[in-house]
């Protein structure tokens, strides 16, 4: 399994769950951050599919893409949403 990436996700406030059919919930105090379906349930994949994700997310945030920015708090997105974001992608690294 991925008990040492998901320490370090728990470090930051990140948690992984496992749910059926290859699904991965990734959330925080706040709630669901992102769900994610992966090929198996072990680090690797984790890591490659987070990284996936994140760029989305980190080109949606720089192009200010107006699907990904609707009703949303800009300067929560291009801020603490960002900051996140980039914490996440340090420990997969």
């Amino acid at each position: 399994m991925y008990d040492s990436l998901k320490d370090k996700l728990n470090a930051i406030g990140v948690e992984i769950n496992e749910q059926a059919s290859n699904l991965i919930v990734v959330s925080n105090n706040d709630g669901i951050l992102f769900e994610i379906i992966v090929d198996e349930f072990n680090d690797e994949c984790l890591k490659e599919e987070l990284a996936i994700e994140l760029k989305h997310h980190f080109n949606s945030i720089e192009t200010e893409d107006e699907e990904y920015f609707y009703d949303c708090d800009a300067e929560y997105l291009k801020g603490e949403w960002k900051q996140l974001l980039l914490d996440i992608n340090n420990v997969i690294k």
